[in-house]
């Protein structure tokens, strides 16, 4: 309870500035997540290294007293499937496709997007996976319990008989600390980004010029009073629901699974599919439209010439020339001419995407109202 007050109290003002000199806060957060990422990856190999002749029993000697014992590490004994915790990794899952975000910054450079899948995202994909594989492997292989949390594995010990060098404990401190590091960063920025897209939205929603449409009972008192108003209550919607729900449950894995199957399947799957579907038919229209303006014009153009008719025999020649053109004339295509058109383009994939975050949101559900 303490914790989160004084994490609220700290970042919570941050809400109400724009947040915009981010660079050195990111270059920061980032720092700080390989490092972590890079630790806790060698501890747990260096543990698994040191099982051999840590799990032996020490031999017994006539200086070794017999009170003095050394505290056994656990042999880890993984199952290989636990099937009551496959709920949950429909909404664990979606935080592994976290590394998405980072494709519009590995795009956006790139001139010549003609191999771009198989030149930069298919590559950028397999390091990703090779760090998940490498991160779980080496945890599971490490430790035969995992926290919700995986840096809290790496606590400091308080057993006595641990001998750890200044140098470990100061890693251990630092893995401990990582998620406060991570959330101070990304807090400020994420609650500045929502309620910026607040305001966004609710300048669409109201008149470009609010003192034009007063009515008789407003003043431009009042309605400078519902502006500041606006201006302080959308950065306290943003900051409420988060702080709540942080005094409401400690339970990671219900934080995680419940964000990550409502929040995050209504932003990776539902929002893109909508705007997906939307941009398509939009697109449609459009081309349409061109190919009507064109087909009306060429028509147009051809009825004049047909109209005055040839002075010569060298226009007549051009216009017979010219007059194989309204046959070749054919609907717009635009899968077969987009050289970037996705493979996925039918509308199959959209109700497939559709389909499966309503599935992922009701297993979810299911298992949090204990059903199975």
């Amino acid at each position: 309870m303490t914790q989160d007050t004084g994490f609220t109290l700290l970042l919570g003002p941050f809400f109400f500035f724009n947040v915009t000199r981010t660079r050195w806060l990111q270059m920061f957060t980032t720092t700080t997540r390989w490092a972590a990422f890079i630790l806790m990856i060698a501890l747990a190999c260096v543990r698994i290294w040191h099982f051999p002749p840590k799990l032996a029993d020490p031999p017994m000697t006539s200086t070794t007293p017999a009170t003095i014992t050394t505290t056994p590490i656990p042999i880890p004994h993984p199952p290989l499937a636990n099937f009551h915790n496959v709920a949950s990794l429909f909404g664990v899952s979606v935080y592994a496709f976290m590394c998405h975000h980072s494709l519009p910054g590995l795009i956006t450079p790139v001139h010549n997007k003609h191999h771009i899948y198989s030149a930069l995202l298919l590559p950028a994909y397999a390091v990703v996976l090779l760090l998940y594989f490498l991160l779980v492997g080496t945890a599971v292989a490490a430790f035969d319990t995992i926290e919700d949390l995986y840096t809290l594995n790496f606590v400091p010990s308080a057993d006595p008989d641990a001998h750890v060098s200044p140098f470990i404990l100061a890693v251990d401190y630092f893995l401990s600390l990582f998620p406060v590091f991570a959330l101070s960063s990304t807090f400020p920025i994420v609650g500045t980004t929502l309620s910026n897209n607040l305001f966004a939205l609710i300048g669409l929603l109201l008149p470009a010029n609010p003192y034009q449409t007063l009515s008789p009972d407003d003043s431009p008192r009042r309605l400078d009073a519902r502006r500041l108003a606006i201006r302080i209550c959308v950065p306290l919607v943003t900051l409420l629901p988060p702080v709540a729900i942080a005094f409401a449950t400690n339970d990671i894995e219900f934080l995680v699974g419940v964000t990550g199957a409502f929040g995050g399947s209504g932003i990776q799957y539902v929002f893109p599919t909508v705007l997906v579907y939307y941009a398509r038919r939009d697109l449609e229209r459009r081309l349409k439209f061109k190919e009507n303006v064109g087909s009306e014009a060429e028509e147009n153009e051809l009825s004049e010439m047909a109209m005055v008719g040839p002075s010569s025999p060298q226009e007549e020649e051009g216009v017979s020339e010219s007059a194989p053109l309204i046959t070749l004339r054919r609907p717009v295509r635009n899968r077969s001419q987009n050289p970037f058109a996705s493979p996925f383009a039918h509308t199959f994939w959209l109700i497939l995407m559709l389909v499966w975050a309503a599935f992922c949101v009701l297993i979810v559900l299911l298992h949090r109202l204990k059903c199975f």
